[in-house]
């Protein structure tokens, strides 16, 4: 069974997002949100749900579109370490401005989630 680690710095729009408040804010995000604000409210249910992996849509930027199997162990292990390499510090604030539905849009939530970053979101566009 997995459970992952969520920062305790972690916000949404300002607003602090524990563990607990996750299975919430996503159905609040499925239920009330936008088009782009249910991806990510879907994503989050996927992530705190037991699997160990969880299913991801290349874009296609660099050969055909595909879905394929991530540990979230790994996605956790890329966050750490771009948050690393970027000298990314708790309470810091990131915008999320990619579909949820894709690879790109997911890593964003998981490094908000786990190096405890205030995440903003606004509808993705061209």
């Amino acid at each position: 069974m997995y459970k992952p680690f969520i920062h305790p710095n972690f916000s949404i729009h300002g607003r602090a997002i524990s563990f607990d408040d996750l299975t919430e804010v996503s159905y609040s995000l499925i239920k009330e949100g936008e088009d782009y604000e249910k991806q990510i409210g879907a994503f989050l249910l996927d992530w705190i749900d037991d699997s160990e992996i969880i299913l991801v849509k290349t874009s296609g930027s660099t050969g055909k579109p595909k879905t394929i199997a991530l540990q979230k162990e790994y996605m956790v292990n890329s966050a750490l370490a771009t948050g690393s390499y970027f000298n990314l510090k708790p309470k810091s604030t990131a915008l999320l401005c990619l579909p949820a539905s894709y690879i790109a849009g997911k890593m964003m939530l998981v490094r908000a989630m786990v190096l405890g970053l205030n995440i903003h979101f606004l509808p993705p566009s061209s």
